[in-house]
């Protein structure tokens, strides 16, 4: 994890990526495309100045620990852009939960969505979602990071947006097992449907609203992972599907496989809210269980609906 400042000199906001993996990378390759020079720092430096704009790309994991850090060097007028996928394990908080918990901004973003950090590094056409508090500060952002080559649409619904892009990791991993043990396209589509019902449940009872304009980063952003080898939770989930558990955690134990960690937390939150999740209840056993659960998957998945 490194914390990265950037000042754009023609209006002098002081811009701050904290995390510098390959998602803080394409971040910065965003700000340098638009000209905004950054410096690089280690997460364990205090941030030299005041932080106008800070973009967390760090995991959802780490996001607290992160944030408290460098608190002295964030005020109220600080907007957070929230980059980061998944739940925080210790309290099954989005990051949204974790940063309104830990600084207590009403200048909240997420932007998330249908991306590749590798492809957005190689200025591919990308379109992701800003998810908004205030509509005001999403037209910084977008002055920020819009370039010719990605584009932002927006939605007031952020809470929904980070909602999906945990869920979507965990239900990628079941696709991934799926084709692996050559299934079709036919039960893929079948998975991806009961994920979004199972989704859509689960924003309703912890009442987060949603509109069309979270659509790409919501049904699109769940086609798109659920079906491509790029994916770091597919890969794992097929690989699920040919080796043994412990084989396959010690291949991807350098990687982070978000949807890994996701699914304890997606059912604890399916616990309180009192409603069952079984796509999801089908993916743990098979991250649990791997090559000796395939033939009770194959059992299940006809019969579910």
């Amino acid at each position: 994890m490194v914390l990265i400042s950037c000042v754009r000199m023609e209006t002098m906001k002081i811009i701050s990526i904290l995390g510098y993996g390959e998602l803080g990378k394409a971040i910065g390759s965003l700000l340098n495309e638009n000209k905004i020079e950054f410096s690089r720092a280690d997460v364990g430096e205090k941030i030299q100045n005041k932080t106008e704009v800070v973009f967390i790309c760090v995991p959802a994991n780490f996001i607290r620990e992160a944030l408290k850090f460098n608190k002295s060097s964030f005020d109220e007028e600080t907007i957070f852009v929230n980059c980061s996928k998944g739940l925080e394990q210790k309290t099954e908080y989005l990051p949204f939960q974790i940063v309104e918990e830990t600084i207590g901004t009403k200048n909240y973003n997420t932007m998330v969505g249908l991306s590749f950090a590798k492809e957005i590094m190689e200025k591919q056409p990308t379109l992701m979602t800003l998810g908004y508090s205030d509509k005001i500060n999403s037209e910084t952002i977008k002055e920020l990071v819009r370039t010719k080559y990605f584009s932002i649409e927006e939605t007031p619904h952020y809470k929904s947006l980070e909602l999906a892009s945990a869920m979507k990791n965990t239900y990628a991993i079941l696709c991934g097992f799926s084709d692996g043990l050559n299934f079709g396209t036919n039960t893929k589509a079948k998975i991806i449907t009961l994920a979004l019902r199972e989704y859509e449940l689960l924003a309703q009872k912890m009442e987060f609203e949603y509109d069309t304009l979270a659509l790409s980063g919501i049904i699109g952003d769940f086609v798109f992972t659920c079906s491509t080898k790029q994916s770091r939770n597919y890969s794992f989930g097929f690989d699920l599907s040919k080796m043994l558990v412990e084989d396959a955690r010690k291949k991807y134990e350098r990687k982070t496989v978000e949807g890994q960690n996701a699914v304890k937390s997606i059912l604890w939150l399916a616990n309180k809210h009192k409603i069952k999740l079984i796509i999801a209840e089908l993916t743990n056993n098979v991250i649990e269980h791997g090559l000796s659960f395939k033939e009770e998957f194959r059992n299940l998945i006809g019969i579910i609906v």
